[in-house]
């Protein structure tokens, strides 16, 4: 199947790699992401689960972590995916030398993916190869153009950021940034309490400028 860049993702239904999910709060592309979100069109992997919740440092960081995941519906892995997933792995080495190395887990989520004929929301060419090349039909999705949100570095407070912007949607906008400031402060302490470095926020989420 072919590839293609998923600018209006939130109206399909995608298996989510890694990739993805580590990007989703990126400025450029997060709005899609919370809706994509709340029509309930995203689904977690086991996979993702286990990706996702190793960079956690320590058991507080776990539980938000699992929270963050459960916003996602869960699909199963199960004998016959690994199965699909391992002959996909066969079709490519037929086709070239060392065609075939791709990250195992990166065959695990197509094969989910293709199951449940869904596609792959993701930031990884391999997906394209495997989508092209491979016998596993699902649609192959970037959340954004190869490329276009390498600018931003990794945020180790993203999970919580998004997780404040997400619930603060019941509030009024100004009630909500003045929360919202209010929740990253608490948890720019935290990291200083551990001796980490808080992350640079991004421009919107500093406060605005008071009146001349």
């Amino acid at each position: 199947m072919a590839a293609r860049v998923g600018a209006t993702f939130a109206a399909s239904n995608l298996v989510v790699d890694n990739s993805a999910f580590q990007r989703g709060g990126h400025d450029a592309v997060r709005d899609e992401w919370v809706r994509a979100l709340r029509a309930g069109r995203l689904y977690r992997t086991p996979i993702l689960e286990f990706e996702v919740l190793y960079s956690a440092r320590h058991a507080r960081e776990h539980a938000e972590l699992r929270d963050e995941l459960e916003a996602l519906r869960p699909l199963p892995l199960s004998m016959p995916i690994v199965d699909a997933a391992l002959a996909a792995q066969s079709e490519l080495a037929e086709h070239a030398a060392g065609f075939h190395r791709l990250p195992h887990q990166d065959y695990l989520v197509a094969a989910i993916a293709a199951a449940h004929d869904l596609g792959v929301l993701h930031y990884d060419a391999d997906f394209d190869r495997l989508a092209e090349r491979s016998s596993l039909a699902f649609e192959s999705v970037w959340i954004a153009a190869p490329g276009a949100l390498d600018d931003q570095p990794p945020d180790p407070l993203r999970p919580l950021r998004r997780a404040v912007s997400n619930a603060l949607g019941q509030f009024s906008a100004d009630r909500a940034e003045q929360v919202r400031e209010r929740v990253l402060r608490l948890l720019d302490e935290e990291l200083r309490a551990d001796e980490l470095q808080p992350p640079a926020r991004p421009v919107e989420d500093e406060p605005p400028a008071p009146p001349r």
